[in-house]
């Protein structure tokens, strides 16, 4: 896949924080999609990786790239917890086992990593 410099695991107080980042070659989905992009082969393998450390993991969502929803009401809040949800489900199938994971979150983009990158 070629995402090394992409992704970065870290522990934190909450539990195992990892983070995978977009660039401008890379996406890991698709702009409006939950299942489609990198993101979620990924996070199977990630999962399969860390299944076995009986720790807590937290995963959250962002993202600013807007999409054309044309009046239905599904903003990036709903796509943005979709996707953490998708990735939760992906790391699941991959082997981490469901009660190790904490939090689940989607921020859209009020929480960005890097507030210039709208």
């Amino acid at each position: 896949m070629g995402l090394a410099d992409q992704v970065k695991i870290e522990i934190t107080k909450e539990g195992l924080r990892i983070e995978l980042t977009d660039s401008a070659n890379d996406i890991f989905f698709e702009i409006g999609t939950l299942t489609e992009g990198k993101a979620i082969k990924l996070l199977e393998k990630i999962g399969k990786e860390i299944g076995n450390y009986l720790i807590n993991y937290c995963w959250r969502h962002t993202d600013s790239r807007q999409f054309n929803n044309i009046g239905t009401g599904f903003t990036n809040f709903e796509l943005s917890s979709e996707r953490a949800l998708a990735a939760k489900r992906a790391l699941v199938r991959g082997g981490l086992e469901e009660k190790h994971i904490d939090e689940i979150h989607g921020y859209a983009d009020t929480r960005l990593r890097d507030k210039n990158n709208l």
